[in-house]
Order: structure tokens, then sequence, then C-alpha cells
């Protein structure tokens, strides 16, 4: 009787193919991730970290704030470091009675930024909110105060329309919405990139390695 017999042959794994996707995917991943923290970093610095001596500081306001005159003033004068921009620039005076003062654009000479009362000049403490753009671009913005111990007289009013709208906070804070919204899409979109790549390196036509020889 014979008996035949059987041949066994092992084959080697060949890990080859997945050493190739993996290490493929793992690149795809880490430019993503580097991608994603340089457009936040960024938007970061342009945003909230940017250097402080490239924007205007205030140095003097004229009532100075806090002060006590004995009449209510002309004009509002704030002096900065440097001269601001006169556009998107606002001085907004509110009175004892509630009612804006304020004449409407502000006049610019130098570094000094002047807006003039209009109407009544009532006794009482004024409220100065201000805002104004600097030379880069940056707006800045801030308030002031000070009281009057006698009335002045009444100046005309030229337009009374031009007091609607919004005040210099409320445009500054528009202007911090729109910035933050747009770095918020910027990541964003950077983060749909990586889940875009990361999905065609999980496929394995995309995926393969070098032809074996």
């Amino acid at each position: 009787m014979a008996f035949g017999i059987a041949k066994i042959t092992l084959e080697r794994p060949d890990f080859t193919g997945t050493f190739w996707r993996v290490r493929a995917s793992t690149r795809r991943v880490s430019g993503a991730v580097t991608a994603v923290l340089l457009l936040a970093g960024a938007f970061l610095i342009g945003f909230g970290v940017a250097p402080a001596s490239a924007h205007a500081v205030l140095e003097k306001t004229s009532p100075v704030d806090r002060s006590t005159v004995d009449t209510a003033p002309g004009f509002v004068t704030l002096t900065f470091d440097e001269p601001p921009q006169t556009k998107f620039s606002a001085i907004h005076i509110t009175g004892p009675d509630g009612q804006r003062k304020d004449s409407g654009p502000v006049a610019l000479n130098d570094t000094a930024v002047r807006e003039q009362l209009i109407g009544s000049r009532p006794a009482g403490r004024y409220v100065v909110d201000w805002r104004v753009v600097s030379d880069d671009g940056h707006p800045i913005s801030g308030q002031f105060t000070f009281t009057a111990r006698t009335a002045a007289p009444t100046i005309a009013v030229a337009n009374p329309s031009k007091h609607d709208g919004g005040g210099p906070g409320k445009s500054n804070a528009t202007a911090v919405v729109v910035s933050v919204i747009a770095g918020l899409v910027i990541i964003g979109g950077a983060l749909g990139l990586y889940a875009v790549r990361r999905h065609r390196g999980n496929s394995p036509a995309l995926a393969e390695g070098p032809a074996d020889e």
C-alpha cells in the first residue's frame, strides 16, 4: 500500500501594504493638524495678541475725566499719542437730561480729536463715549465723565436726525463679533478639509502602497 506525503507550505504574512497605509494615514493626520494649528495661531495673533505699541493711546481729555467745570464746555477734545483716522471714529456725549449733545462727525487736528456740543447744555454730569480707529486700523474705545456746575447757553441743533443709530460701543462690539466669526469659519474649514482627507486615506484604492516586485 502506498502512502502519499502531503506537502505543507507556510507563507510569511505580508504586512507591507498595511505599513504603507498606516504611514500614509499618519502623514495626512499630521499635515491636517499642523494646518489647523497654524491657522488658529495666525488668527489669535492678528486678533488679540498684536503689539500694544502699534495702536493709538489716549493721553488726555478736555475736560479732564471726573473733573468739575464751571459751565458746560462748547467742545470735548481727546488727545492721542499718534494721529488716529477720522473715518469710523466717533464721540458721543450724553447730558444730564439723558439727551445726546454731540454734533456729529469728529474733527481731527494732528493727534487731537474734537467734538462740538449742541443743543441745551444744562448743569450736571456729562458722559462721553468715544471710539477711534488707529492708523493701523485697530479700533479702541473708552468712556469718561465730567460735571458742569452751571448751565451754558443753548447751541442751535443743525440736524437732529444725525444722532440716530448705535453708539461707539455698539460699533466696536460688532467688529469683535465679525472677527470671531471669521476666525471660527477658518478653523472650521480646516477641520472639514482634515475630515475629507482622512476619509480618503481610509479608502483601500487610495491607501495602497508600492506594488510588489
